[in-house]
């Protein structure tokens, strides 16, 4: 339903100026939330035939609703301006705003998945993997000699399309996006170097994505390895210490359930980012069944190992999804995913 009181102004980008945006406003409010987080929601809203995927930040108070609505101004700017230089990407085709909310609205590309999807799928011919790897090089030297530069540069921020026939790459997410004449040797690194940070990935694909990368500057190829390998473990201990401080509280990535013995701290899971995390409920069920399928390690004081193994982390070895504490006595044991 439409909320009369409280109507939402659209600012149309160029080409798309005729699209009709009254049935969209019907049904905005009923779309579906694929996202909720306490500043930014995620809707899928039906309308006209089409479905649209709506960003909605939402602050409130005077100052914090004028620095959502700058976010999504830069967003929409940063759009149009790939739109303009002929960057492949999916553009945002209307900015909207109302009370203590900011709105930026693309259509939902059907036949197109993000491209980590596509890396990570064990269907896939490795033919076919090591093409989109390669595919993804060229695209990543083709935005930075463009000099965009992107924050979260990563495969779930580029889509790729289904059709085998036509396989191009599409960027989106426009949020910590920023445009330069050109970018500096250390940018362009720092960004490569989030190609390391990809799941289950081999050293080979990245060696096969950074060669793709560095066609026609194959003599720096030795120094631009060994410096993107430097920056990845420095971020990566960054990371660590920021989830050891993260990991004893409700958050987006962790969550604490409580037991009549104590407490279990549980990494959150998402089918998309971390298909080993556990629900709530699944936490419930599984310590009532004793762990079934999981390996434990008992500790003495499991919370300090469960903040330890999380800060002492570098990608060698598997992280706990659990750590079961009892509440007299700080025993108890991490649980791994067997």
């Amino acid at each position: 339903m439409k909320d009369k009181n409280n109507p939402i102004r659209w600012e149309m980008a160029s080409g798309f100026e005729s699209w009709p945006m009254e049935e969209l406003e019907l049904q905005f409010d009923s779309g579906r939330v694929m996202k909720d987080r306490p500043k930014k929601r995620l809707l899928e809203v039906d309308a006209g035939g089409k479905t649209y995927l709506a960003k909605v930040y939402r602050e409130d108070g005077a100052f914090r609703t004028l620095s959502a609505e700058a976010k999504a101004d830069h967003e929409f700017s940063m759009s149009q301006k790939l739109v303009s230089e002929g960057i492949p990407s999916v553009p945002l085709i209307a900015r909207g705003s109302r009370s203590e909310e900011a709105i930026l609205l693309m259509e939902k590309m059907e036949g197109w998945t993000d491209l980590q999807r596509i890396l990570l799928d064990p269907q896939r011919p490795p033919q076919e993997i090591r093409e989109w790897i390669s595919r993804y090089g060229r695209f990543a030297r083709r935005l930075h000699d463009a000099g965009i530069w992107q924050h979260d540069f990563n495969p779930t921020n580029i889509l790729a399309s289904i059709d085998p026939k036509e396989p191009e790459l599409k960027l989106i997410d426009f949020e910590r996006m920023s445009w330069s004449r050109s970018l500096s040797a250390g940018d362009r690194n720092r960004s490569l170097a989030k190609m390391n940070r990809i799941p289950r990935l081999s050293q080979t694909d990245r060696m096969r994505f950074l060669r793709a990368y560095m066609v026609g500057q194959e003599k720096f190829f030795r120094k631009t390895v060994r410096k993107i390998v430097s920056l990845y473990q420095k971020k990566v201990s960054e990371d660590a210490k920021k989830v050891s401080r993260l990991c004893t509280r409700e958050g987006r990535r962790f969550g604490v359930f409580y037991t009549e013995a104590g407490k279990i701290l549980f990494r959150k899971g998402d089918r998309s980012s971390t298909p080993e995390g556990l629900s709530e409920g699944h936490v419930m069920e599984l310590s009532q069944q004793g762990w079934h399928g999981y390996e434990r390690q008992p500790e003495q004081d499991a919370l300090r190992a469960w903040k330890e193994i999380h800060r002492e982390w570098k990608g060698r070895r598997s992280l706990p999804v659990a750590a079961e504490i009892d509440a007299a006595t700080g025993e108890g044991w991490l649980i791994f995913s067997s």
